[in-house]
């Protein structure tokens, strides 16, 4: 059946380079027992994802203004009262998601989706003079199956792959076990005093 399932996700990801990823899921759903996924070329998404994200929602473009507005630079150092307005910041705008349309037809849109889990971290952050620099560590985590109520619903339940998914994951013949997807990235940002 594992086989008729990689063939039947070939129309939701037949394009670009992550087309395979989900391919290698349902082999890791298979053959591991639901011990998590790793994946560089996941990760490598992930990061696309971050930095292609143009809209002033994107979760780095709204650590930036928060570092933009407040760094002190007399000091060259980030007020300790500023973290909790990047926190509020980040959650007033969108996490990195693969639901964008072509994630449809890529494969990250069954892969990954929306995710269950995200952490966001300042691994380190440099400021001279005029410029500062900032290391971004995102961690993000998915739940890898379906459950009841994804099989009820329309989007789902029309195909016959989520179907196969379904009875493959849940059905006491087979009892394949889901698993959490670990994906992680880093992502430097930039900027200047006074911008």
């Amino acid at each position: 059946m594992f086989d008729d399932l990689k063939k039947l996700a070939l129309p939701f990801s037949f394009l670009g380079p992550y087309n395979r990823i989900i391919k290698e899921m349902f082999t890791h759903m298979q053959t591991t027992n639901g011990h998590s996924f790793n994946n560089a070329t996941l990760n490598a998404a992930l990061n696309h994802n971050i930095i292609s994200d143009d809209s002033s929602n994107s979760s780095l473009k709204r650590i930036k203004q928060i570092l933009d507005k407040n760094i002190d630079w007399q000091t060259r150092k980030l007020p300790a009262e500023v973290i909790p307005q990047i926190t509020l910041n980040i959650k007033g705008g969108v996490l990195p998601k693969f639901t964008g349309f072509k994630d449809n037809f890529n494969g990250l849109g069954l892969a990954v989706h929306d995710t269950y889990s995200t952490e966001i971290y300042i691994n380190e952050l440099n400021i001279n003079n005029s410029e500062y620099s900032a290391s971004i560590r995102y961690k993000i985590q998915d739940h890898f199956g379906l459950d009841q109520n994804d099989i009820k619903s329309w989007k789902f339940n029309q195909f016959y792959f989520f179907k196969t998914w379904f009875v493959l994951q849940r059905s006491k013949s087979y009892g394949f076990k889901p698993f959490f997807t670990n994906m992680e990235t880093v992502v430097t940002i930039k900027g200047k005093k006074n911008a």
